[in-house]
């Protein structure tokens, strides 16, 4: 796949300038329907994705840290922002606890490379 933009709801999209891999499907027998994200499983061997500063805060702030399956349950982070500035992430965000705390910690961006599986 290559040169692709993907949306995953009205506010949050990527960029995914190429992806390599294979879809498994979730049920054994069945085959995997496009359309239902919920019949596949994507395994990759390689991929790159970009994402806006925003789409990317909005994941976290939907996904991450407030959505009710939430991987991180009752997340004390809430309400992040982050932009680029100087090849670096700004990222905002309040802390709720007794007093209320406000962070902005600072992160250089960097790539890494991950060892994968196999096809089968």
């Amino acid at each position: 796949m290559k040169n692709v933009m993907c949306h995953f709801n009205g506010r949050i999209a990527a960029h995914i300038v190429q992806l390599r891999g294979y879809l498994t499907p979730t049920k054994p027998g069945t085959i995997v329907v496009f359309d239902d994200t919920n019949s596949f499983t994507l395994n990759l061997a390689s991929a790159e994705i970009a994402i806006s500063c925003k789409s990317l805060a909005q994941v976290l702030n939907e996904n991450v840290f407030s959505a009710h399956d939430a991987p991180i349950k009752d997340a004390p982070i809430k309400d992040v922002s982050i932009e680029s500035k100087n090849n670096q992430l700004v990222i905002n965000g309040k802390l709720h606890c007794t007093p209320a705390y406000s962070a902005e910690p600072i992160a250089k961006p960097a790539c890494c490379k991950l060892p994968l599986p196999s096809p089968p």
